[in-house]
């Protein structure tokens, strides 16, 4: 029984800590440099494609007429070994905003 306690108390502790939670690029840095970049964080909310609201994230615009594109730039300082992205348009007072075409 002893055995038993041991083996299950070992499995919670590791799947506790296997569940990490996620740090979003925009919590813990500032761009470097950037171009029609703007941060959302806490209760501020972005309208994505399909109806999907999203927190705690960035967008990157463009300018209109002539036309440049947006960028950020981050140093990251080789801390991360993979990174994950939500990609897609946003709306902006019920208008779509999506890549040039």
């Amino acid at each position: 029984m002893r055995k038993l306690f041991a083996v299950l108390s070992a499995l919670i502790f590791v799947a506790a800590g296997s569940v990490a939670r996620p740090r979003y690029l925009s919590e813990i840095m500032s761009p470097e440099s950037s171009y029609m970049y703007k941060r959302y964080s806490g209760s501020a909310e972005m309208s994505l494609t399909g109806g999907l609201t999203w927190h705690n994230g960035f967008t990157i615009g463009s300018s209109q007429g002539p036309y440049k594109p947006g960028f950020a730039t981050f140093r990251l300082g080789g801390e991360y070994g993979c990174m994950l992205f939500v990609l897609g348009g946003f709306m902006i007072l019920s208008r779509w905003i999506t890549s040039p075409r």
